[in-house]
């Protein structure tokens, strides 16, 4: 059995600690850059997952599942435009049609682990952030606890804060509420 940064690995499978980092040094280090340490632990661990990203059409969820598909690990990318799925095809990656505004349950039953790269976009209005960013995101974890999904790796952003009165405050809040949800699961992060 060897151990890497929280995670254990046996013959039988990886057993997942509830933080890769230890809780304390948390606000020390941006939400993103977690994200970052979390993500490329994934890409090290000794076991076959299959991981959905959701928002997989996006530009860094791209990035990540081109990453997956050189991996041992089988991506599946969640689109809600089947136009998007010959995108994924030339890859290797099975696709699956959702949407965060409705349930997701059959995109996330039978998954190992889940990377959140979703965002409503820079153009929509702040209810498409609500929906997408903050309510959607949660809607992943719910539907994660109850299939078992036990790995949830969020993509979030820098200056998260629910009292944000930033320029951008609505997305800001929005994040930082799923950020919350996320510590506050008992999911793996």
């Amino acid at each position: 059995m060897s151990n890497l940064a929280g995670m254990q690995f046996s013959g039988s499978g990886v057993q997942m600690n509830p933080v890769f980092i230890d809780r304390p040094l948390m606000p020390l280090i941006p939400r993103a850059l977690y994200c970052l340490l979390t993500t490329r632990l994934l890409f090290r661990t000794e076991v076959n997952m299959k991981v959905l990203v959701i928002g997989a059409n996006g530009n860094t969820a791209t990035r990540v599942i081109r990453r997956l598909a050189k991996s041992d690990h089988d991506a599946v990318a969640m689109i809600r435009d089947p136009a998007h799925r010959a995108k994924f095809d030339s890859l290797g990656v099975a696709t699956v049609l959702a949407d965060l505004e409705y349930p997701i349950d059959h995109a996330i039953q039978g998954c190992d682990a889940i990377i959140f790269a979703a965002g409503s976009g820079g153009k929509t209005g702040k209810d498409k952030t609500v929906l997408v960013d903050h309510l959607g995101a949660i809607r992943s974890m719910v539907a994660a606890q109850v299939h078992d999904v036990r790995l949830n790796i969020m993509l979030s952003s820098i200056n998260n804060d629910i009292h944000s009165q930033s320029p951008i405050a609505h997305y800001h809040r929005a994040k930082a509420h799923a950020d919350n949800h996320l510590v506050e699961s008992g999911l793996d992060y």
